[in-house]
């Protein structure tokens, strides 16, 4: 250790020996090279014995291991230490949820803001009533004959019998047989009718059951309803007949109406030089229909029933309607059904179908008794008289409600001074002023 200033002393191992270098002046080091003098052995501070006249040839004792710990040179971590009180809170041991995320779409429709209706539920008992489908046809008409319920063709007790199956519309099967004018009939048993297939589907003549209102309130057996048919091969006779389905026409109508009627046997035209006046769908209606009573051509005759076209069924009750309102009890008539030709002309009155009616007087509840011979104001548009004013009143109200597209009255000719001559020429509205 020399005492040279700062001395800094390293101890270098060199082929030349040991080699001493002081200070920080590479002169004097230069010197202290080239003229250093031999030096003692040296013992090193770790035991190591250096043989100065032999240096690289010194022998290290090897019965001293090494056992020196080399200097740890890892940078220490100054950073202060962590005085943040330590959470002491048990750990929480409750099972962990997983069942997978819902990832199923979000629903961004913005809640409804509508205000609630809290009005109180009304708790009023309910009519369970069944609603009035008219009335029902019995199942066991014919049975075993011609329009009677089969399940094959043994079922259907006559000669030729045939059964027309459930399974292509016939309700609960139908006993028939081909035909080409006429069909048998049995005692007892409601009469039959030779129809077209065609009405039904079918091919050829086919026997039907004739409706009888006397065996069922609707003509026929359950799932049968009454229809206008032609005779096959004729174009001028015709019956009501019992055909497949429940149909919803012009008599099922009447039949919801209350409006009495009943149906001829049979049919047949009539002709005026061989203009054939054919009345489709003709029945018998009334004589008092909705409480109102026709009477034919004056007040003190019996009422009758009028024969008349389904539709005028229909009008006569609407015209009914209309008279109560004014109290009007009986309606005095001419006549509904004529084959004929429009006065002067070749063509076919409306009568001739059974499609009017003229109407020649009224009277009310009162007794009060007006015709239009006697109380229509001819030409007056605002009539005087009680008798003049109801009877205008009652055209223009049959006019106004439609319940007739023609209306005649006095003022139309010299032909109509008695009567108002109402009908339904298709595709027409007309009141004559």
């Amino acid at each position: 250790m020399f005492g040279l200033r700062r001395l800094y002393l390293s101890l270098l191992f060199m082929p030349s020996g040991l080699l001493i270098a002081c200070d920080d002046d590479p002169g004097r080091l230069s010197n202290l090279v080239e003229n250093r003098a031999p030096l003692p052995d040296v013992v090193g501070q770790d035991g190591i014995v250096f043989d100065s006249a032999t240096p690289d040839t010194a022998t290290p004792d090897t019965a001293t291991p090494d056992t020196a710990t080399p200097i740890d040179t890892t940078p220490q971590d100054t950073t202060p230490a962590d005085t943040t009180p330590q959470d002491t809170t048990p750990a929480d041991t409750t099972p962990q949820d997983t069942t997978p995320a819902d990832t199923t779409p979000q629903d961004t429709t913005p809640a409804d803001t509508t205000p609630q209706d809290t009005t109180p539920a009304d708790t009023t008992p309910q009519d369970t009533t069944p609603s009035d489908t008219g009335p029902v046809g019995p199942i066991d008409l014919n049975v075993g004959f011609i329009g009677g319920a089969c399940d094959a063709s043994g079922d259907c007790d006559y000669d030729n019998g045939v059964c027309m199956p459930a399974s292509d519309g016939w309700e609960n099967g139908m006993c028939t047989q081909s035909c080409t004018s006429t069909c048998p009939d049995k005692a007892g048993a409601a009469v039959t009718f030779c129809i077209d297939g065609d009405s039904v589907g079918e091919a050829g003549g086919m026997c039907m059951q004739k409706c009888d209102f006397a065996k069922s309130d609707t003509g026929c057996r359950s799932g049968y309803s009454c229809a206008d048919e032609l005779r096959l091969n004729t174009s001028a006779t015709s019956a009501w007949t019992c055909l497949p389905g429940e149909l919803d026409g012009c008599m099922q109508e009447l039949q919801r109406l209350g409006v009495p009627f009943t149906v001829p046997a049979t049919t047949t035209y009539d002709s005026v030089d061989g203009n054939v006046c054919d009345v489709f769908e003709p029945l018998r209606v009334g004589p008092t229909i909705n409480g109102v009573t026709f009477r034919p051509s004056d007040f003190g005759n019996a009422p009758t029933p009028l024969y008349v076209q389904c539709g005028t069924a229909l009008a006569l009750y609407e015209t009914t309607v209309i008279a109560k309102t004014r109290d009007i009890t009986d309606i005095v008539h001419y006549g509904t059904y004529n084959c004929r030709y429009i006065a002067g002309t070749t063509t076919l009155s409306q009568h001739s179908f059974a499609y009017a009616i003229d109407i020649a007087g009224v009277e009310l509840a009162n007794g009060d008794q007006y015709t239009l011979q006697f109380d229509w104001e001819v030409g007056e548009p605002d009539p005087q008289t009680e008798g003049g004013e109801l009877l205008y009143w009652f055209a223009h109200e049959m006019y106004d409600q439609h319940t007739w597209n023609i209306i005649l009255t006095p003022e139309y000719n010299a032909a109509h001074y008695n009567h108002f001559h109402v009908d339904l020429t298709p595709g027409s509205w007309f009141l004559s002023e």
